[in-house]
């Protein structure tokens, strides 16, 4: 009975462990897939703004400092993230970075969707197919 309790709890500490590994590659995503110095440039940002986004950036630069924060809800990384860029490039820059980088999406629901339809959200879209 112990082995199937501890299989058990190794099963469910294992998946939430991959889910929330998967959730923290999305954020580090979010930061390397940006060409931040060519943003700065085209979006004409002072040096405080590129400063912060570089704070920004480097706030959790392991998957063990992420976790702290973000262990209980591993998604509120997107909102956080998303409300820090826009105080941080104001709300025409921040548009412009958004319709550049999300084609104009809210980048929480491009993070959602890369998210391999896990089940996380529980909305897969299907595209039918003409047979």
């Amino acid at each position: 009975m112990k082995k199937i309790i501890t299989l058990i709890a190794f099963a469910i500490f294992g998946f939430s462990f991959s889910q929330t590994t998967v959730i923290y590659q999305n954020y580090r995503n979010s930061i390397v897939t940006v060409n931040w110095n060519a943003l700065g440039v085209e979006l004409s940002l002072t040096p405080s703004q590129r400063n912060a986004i570089t704070v920004l950036n480097n706030r959790y630069p392991t998957y063990e400092s992420w976790y702290v924060v973000y262990k209980d809800r591993p998604g509120y990384w997107e909102r956080d993230r998303d409300r820090e860029l826009r105080r941080i490039l104001g709300s025409t820059s921040y548009v412009k970075y958004k319709n550049k980088y999300y084609k104009g999406n809210n980048p929480n629901a491009v993070y959602n969707r890369n998210k391999g339809n896990n089940g996380h959200n529980g909305n897969k879209k299907h595209h039918g197919h003409k047979k």
